[in-house]
């Protein structure tokens, strides 16, 4: 795949969607007008901007996608090693981009305001335009092979991106009754929640914003120095349980965002493929933003006629994986037990209802939250100090890989999950805590994020099963009623088994992807 003919595939978007789209391939040194048949039968790479933009109308015209097209705008994020480069993609594409890189400020111009129909149609700024961005592209390549990047694109973040494209580009179905109803009482919802949480916290009645919640925390003897404000909210315990109100206020917010986005005039949604959604290489959809829907409200997706659905989720993924990187034998053993967090919450509690702050506790402390904290935390919740103690004094050996994943970030300035997808640092000095954290997550959280996607690229063979929604470690499907679902929990486990070298046999499960809210 590395070595097929590249061109470049530019396109003039018909905004007023009338189907008067017209594409372009540049190749050897010229400049050629297709039809989008002619578009899907090329053979090759075919690199981009804004694809997004472009692939409903060619799908709807040619009735397919071209196989294998690679977006300038994601190849560049996914390269750079940069928390930085991944959020400025964001807010400019190429087209604005390139007068920051285009020696010609006039052409840059120029294709700019074709592009966006402003001017009209000129070939010679289209065929210059097609010149720069092979050269670019080839300038891009370059520095992803010194990086150590090559092989990771072109084996799984180009076949991934084609991959979802095929499967979402025919849309997702809204059931538009059940997306009415939501959006009918979603400020009711959402008001109340706000209210509540106001009243409670004796906060102003509105989602308390960053500097919010520092100043509500600090007086209570909470230092962010080196951490954010995520990690405390996710991690750390807080006093009338602050941090899980404001999460759940957060979470319903996110929803009714999503919601507002969504019309009921379309039934279905062709949503933005974003597959370095973060610096550890989550997917994502923008456009609107599924995976932001509350659970409450994920009912609103609905199957095609004749299909139905189905949720397929890893089971304690992190910790297998942190398990078979480090080796830890009390980590391997509560991994092979049926359920390591129910395990901590009988031993430290006394019983299984506090499973989810069991779970909350290992994380924390998986990602480098101090032991007298944790202890504390734990104290608070109810558990007993010297079995807290006890129980995360048995992970030596996990401590000494944390310990040995922290000094080689600092002594090579950058980490990676493996096969790729770097993070870079982007101070000097010794690591703060912050950065030691951020280390041991872009190794945890990113070796995730490469085994699904494997995962996914395992799927293909499954010709009967459409992807609809990837959600973090999980994914939604589309089949078939008569077909057996448990065959991709299979491809699943047995995918994340074979890429950790069956060091840990990989769990995965059919889940719920709707649940109701609690009465």
């Amino acid at each position: 795949m590395i070595n097929q003919v590249t061109s470049i595939f530019l396109f003039l978007k018909d905004y007023s969607e009338t189907g008067v789209d017209r594409y372009f391939l540049y190749r050897d040194e010229a400049l050629t007008e297709i039809s989008a048949a002619e578009l899907v039968a090329t053979k090759g790479l075919l690199v981009c901007h804004d694809y997004w933009l472009i692939a409903p109308s060619i799908h709807a015209t040619a009735g397919a996608l071209p196989p294998c097209v690679m977006d300038l705008d994601e190849f560049k994020a996914g390269t750079s090693g940069s928390r930085e480069a991944r959020r400025y993609r964001d807010r400019r594409g190429i087209p604005e981009a390139m007068a920051d890189i285009v020696e010609s400020k006039e052409l840059a111009k120029k294709y700019s305001d074709i592009f966006y129909r402003i001017s009209a149609y000129d070939a010679s700024v289209y065929e210059q335009t097609g010149k720069f961005l092979f050269e670019f592209w080839g300038n891009l390549i370059t520095k992803a092979a010194a990086n150590g990047e090559i092989s990771r694109q072109f084996f799984i973040e180009i076949p991934v991106f084609n991959l979802l494209y095929k499967h979402i580009i025919s849309g997702i179905d809204i059931e538009t009754n059940i997306l009415r109803r939501h959006k009918s009482q979603i400020d009711y919802q959402y008001y109340s929640e706000l209210k509540n949480f106001s009243a409670k916290h004796n906060l102003p009645l509105e989602v308390p914003s960053d500097n919010s919640i520092k100043e509500y925390l600090e007086p209570l003897g909470y230092d962010f120095s080196g951490i954010s404000i995520d990690y405390v909210l996710e991690f750390l315990s807080t006093p009338n349980n602050f941090a899980s109100d404001i999460m759940r206020l957060r979470r319903i917010a996110a929803s009714r965002l999503v919601l507002a986005a969504l019309p009921l005039s379309r039934r279905r949604i062709i949503p933005i493929i974003d597959i370095f959604g973060s610096i550890t290489s989550r997917i994502y959809f923008k456009d609107p933003v599924f995976q932001n829907l509350a659970k409450r409200h994920r009912d609103i997706i609905t199957a095609s006629p004749g299909k139905t659905l189905s949720y397929v989720d890893y089971d304690q993924f992190e910790v297998g994986i942190m398990a078979a990187l480090s080796m830890d034998p009390q980590l391997l053993r509560l991994y092979n037990s049926d359920d390591i967090y129910t395990a901590l919450s009988l031993d430290i509690f006394g019983g299984n209802e506090k499973r989810k702050i069991a779970k909350r506790l290992f994380l924390s402390y998986a990602y480098g939250m101090k032991t007298r904290s944790l202890i504390d935390a734990a104290v608070e919740q109810g558990a007993d100090r010297k079995k807290v103690k006890d129980f995360f004094a048995e992970f030596k050996v996990f401590e000494s890989w944390k310990k040995k994943t922290i000094e080689d970030f600092q002594a090579s300035g950058r980490i990676s999950s493996g096969f790729g997808n770097y993070q870079n640092r982007e101070s000097e000095g010794p690591l703060s805590e912050k950065e030691k954290r951020a280390g041991v997550s872009q190794v945890v959280q990113g070796t995730a994020a490469l085994i699904f996607k494997k995962a996914l690229l395992n799927m293909r063979n499954e010709t009967e099963v459409r992807i609809l929604l990837p959600m973090h470690d999980a994914v939604l499907l589309e089949h078939p009623p008569e077909y057996d679902s448990n065959k991709i929990v299979t491809i699943f486990a047995e995918t994340m088994s074979e890429h950790l070298e069956r060091k840990v046999l990989g769990k995965a499960s059919l889940e719920p992807f709707f649940s109701p809210p609690s009465q």
